[in-house]
């Protein structure tokens, strides 16, 4: 896709006068900008439903609490050893709206006398989103100290717990591909055919950059035609934040999407672009669209097991026990279901006629709910705001190579429960609407309201409707 916005002028004009870019450098003007850039430009207009992508901490508030109450646990374990153990550094890198850290902060107010003194150090660099997290946090400034910084060099030294929630996949990242000769960057050039896609195009370096000369230095090398996303970027913040962990103490958590290869190699094809909630070509309208690459994770970890202990990297499934965010609300949801029965006493009580229809509604939702509860259905959350919908049935078309926290029985036993949905609710929209009037009369004088065979049919049309209301409700 082309555009001829104002990042793309600039891109333009400095490759010609420069020559091709590296693709970090293409990301970092893409992403950060001063006047053009996805994240200084686009600011608040980038996470949610309206927005190009959506993160946990959006999707449910238990995501932040639950690592507020890792963070306090941690703090507990850790006791004294670390100087001034009164005092506790939240620091985020990049943090999107600020919806996590106030989650967290939420849990931490509950923990005064565990945590008597919080400070909240947040490293961003775009001032639009500064705003919104200011918006977000502002209920919190009256107790609680918040501080923005540009770089994470800006953050005073301290016992400190560090959160990068989708920030590691952001950072700028070589490209590069093993060669005959050792291996050689893949660049950023402009397009020179009118017909082409897009305005740029990816291209070969003719020689070694100093991506390469680094990339080779640190004993790393590529197979012929092997690509890698490199990113020295990250590697130097991992090693910074285990440094500061290992003088002044501390503990943090990385949350992002990557891989975990054992001999420190990633795919190198994983540099993607997201808009409105689809991937497009990396290239794609600069400026305009979120930019990511999988991180390694195995790198990473090898870097700050240097100055720190590591532990991981786990599923985020695994890291929450077995997705206790969705175990949570099924729970909740269960406990709903109880006193919706209590419609059902009132018309056994008040001698109404009760259709089959109505207490086998509520009677298979409470026992599958109970079902999925105890096999700890991962995809629980989805089942509360969509009342058991599509979601069983999508994950039955995940990708075969990811993990899929969902029994076969427990997808056949829900689509088995819908199945019968739809043929009572079948049953009882043609009886209520579609059949003509004559044979329903003709019925009910043949069918007795007391009758409980074939009570779906007899009750009085103004009760089938009520019973459709109560549904729908």
């Amino acid at each position: 896709m082309k555009n001829d916005g104002p990042l793309k002028r600039q891109l333009e004009a400095k490759i010609k006068s420069t020559g091709p870019i590296t693709v970090a450098e293409y990301m970092r003007e893409s992403l950060l900008n001063p006047f053009a850039g996805y994240y200084t430009s686009k600011g608040q207009e980038i996470l949610g439903a309206k927005g190009d992508f959506t993160t946990a901490p959006e999707v449910s508030q238990m995501f932040g609490e639950l690592i507020g109450v890792w963070a306090v646990h941690e703090w507990m374990k850790l006791g004294g050893g670390f100087g001034d153990m009164t005092k506790l550094q939240i620091v985020e890198l990049g943090p999107g709206y600020g919806t996590l850290m106030r989650d967290v902060l939420r849990v931490m107010q509950q923990f005064k006398t565990r945590v008597p003194s919080v400070s909240v150090h947040l490293v961003e660099r775009s001032s639009s989103m500064v705003k919104k997290q200011q918006e977000m946090l502002r209920q919190f400034s009256q107790n609680t100290e918040v501080i923005w910084h540009e770089q994470l060099e800006s953050v005073p030294e301290g016992f400190s717990f560090f959160i990068a929630q989708e920030f590691f996949d952001a950072l700028p990242v070589h490209v590069l591909r093993g060669a005959h000769d050792g291996p050689r960057e893949i660049l950023v050039d402009i397009t020179e055919d009118p017909s082409a896609l897009y305005n740029f195009r990816f291209v070969l370096a003719n020689g070694p950059t100093p991506a390469t000369v680094l990339f080779h230095s640190l004993g790393r090398s590529l197979r012929l035609g092997e690509n890698v996303e490199f990113s020295p970027e990250s590697e130097r913040l991992a090693e910074m934040l285990a440094t500061r962990i290992d003088l002044h103490g501390g503990f943090g958590l990385i949350f992002d999407y990557g891989s975990n290869a054992r001999d420190a190699r990633a795919d190198g094809d994983t540099l993607r672009a997201f808009y409105k909630h689809t991937i497009l070509h990396p290239l794609s309208l600069p400026g305009e669209v979120d930019l990511t690459a999988d991180v390694n994770f195995e790198v990473l970890k090898q870097r700050m097991e240097e100055r720190a202990l590591v532990f991981g990297p786990v599923t985020q499934d695994q890291y929450i026990d077995s997705d206790k965010v969705s175990g949570t609300w099924t729970w909740l949801f269960i406990l709903s279901k109880v006193p919706e029965l209590g419609d059902t006493i009132f018309i056994v009580l008040r001698k109404q006629p009760l259709i089959f229809l109505h207490w086998y509604h509520h009677v298979t939702v409470l026992l599958y709910c109970w079902y999925s509860f105890a096999e700890v259905i991962s995809n629980g959350r989805w089942f509360i705001t969509m009342n058991y919908t599509v979601h069983a049935i999508m994950y039955r078309v995940l990708d075969a190579g990811s993990p899929c926290q969902i029994t076969n029985a427990n997808i056949r036993v829900s689509l088995m429960m819908y199945f019968s949905y739809f043929l009572l609710f079948a049953q009882f929209f043609y009886n209520s609407y579609v059949k003509p009037p004559g044979q329903r009369r003709r019925q009910k004088e043949l069918s007795p309201v007391t009758t409980t065979e074939d009570s779906c049919h007899s009750i009085p049309s103004s009760a089938s409707k009520m019973a459709v209301s109560k549904k729908q409700d």
